[in-house]
């Protein structure tokens, strides 16, 4: 649940987001707020339908909260749960939603994928009033995804194997996309933008295996969790019957 601590402003409605808001936050958004997730973003809920699914089985529809500070305002879309928030990331005016820009963000991404930073930069669960800075468990925001060098630092002894890997698959600009509570990430060769997703463990690059459905793994795993499932409870390369 939001604090109005944090979010002195919160509006459920179109007609109840002030004028002056309306730069700050994509259209769109706005005329369809009071919507559940799956018509807000029907093209979404298409490429993920068991997580759009478990979003509107678990969570209300989705608000808009804004705070102001020296007369800038934030503005964020947020499903508010009883004991964690669902945060959106930016969903700003000024990003392209289709087009060459907005093409060129999204190359390297399996085409499904994309619905996931069209209109907003994928989405953060947290038990906190902010977004978490270190965005774990879901597909990171666009400006958050990891280099090996950054993500070698959070397992020891991970350098030299993340180093291996990447001279292996002929890599030299893999990121990360997704890192889990579990160990778990997935990565994605930017420079290729062949969009072949590889899953690592516990950072075993040793054991690296492709992704045979990234979009049915991807949306089976957001589903999972957005319905309260623990990243651990989840097996990657599973794939159902």
């Amino acid at each position: 649940m939001l604090e109005s601590s944090s979010w002195p402003t919160v509006y459920r409605r179109p007609e109840e987001v002030p004028e002056r808001f309306l730069n700050f936050i994509k259209p769109e958004i706005v005329r369809s707020l009071g919507c559940p997730i799956d018509e807000m973003f029907p093209a979404f809920a298409a490429e993920f339908p068991k997580t759009a699914e478990a979003m509107r089985a678990h969570w209300p529809s989705p608000v808009l909260a804004f705070v102001e500070s020296m007369g800038i305002a934030m503005g964020m879309l947020v499903l508010e749960g009883a004991d964690r928030n669902i945060f959106f990331g930016h969903c700003s005016h000024t990003l392209p939603v289709e087009g060459a820009e907005f093409e060129s963000y999204v190359a390297m991404l399996p085409s499904s994928w994309k619905e996931l930073y069209r209109w907003f930069w994928s989405f953060n669960i947290t038990d906190m009033q902010v977004p978490s800075v270190f965005w774990r468990n879901t597909p990171v925001s666009y400006a958050s995804r990891l280099r090996l060098a950054d993500w070698a630092k959070m397992f020891k002894g991970g350098s030299a194997k993340a180093k291996a890997f990447a001279k292996q698959v002929e890599s030299v600009e893999l990121r990360g996309w997704l890192v889990t509570d579990a160990g778990d990430s997935l990565w994605l060769d930017e420079q290729r933008c062949d969009r072949v997703v590889y899953h690592v463990h516990g950072g075993a690059f040793d054991e690296a295996a492709v992704l045979e459905d990234s979009r049915g793994t991807l949306d089976r795993y957001l589903a999972h969790v957005v319905s309260g499932g623990s990243p651990a409870e989840f097996d990657f390369r599973s794939l159902p019957f």
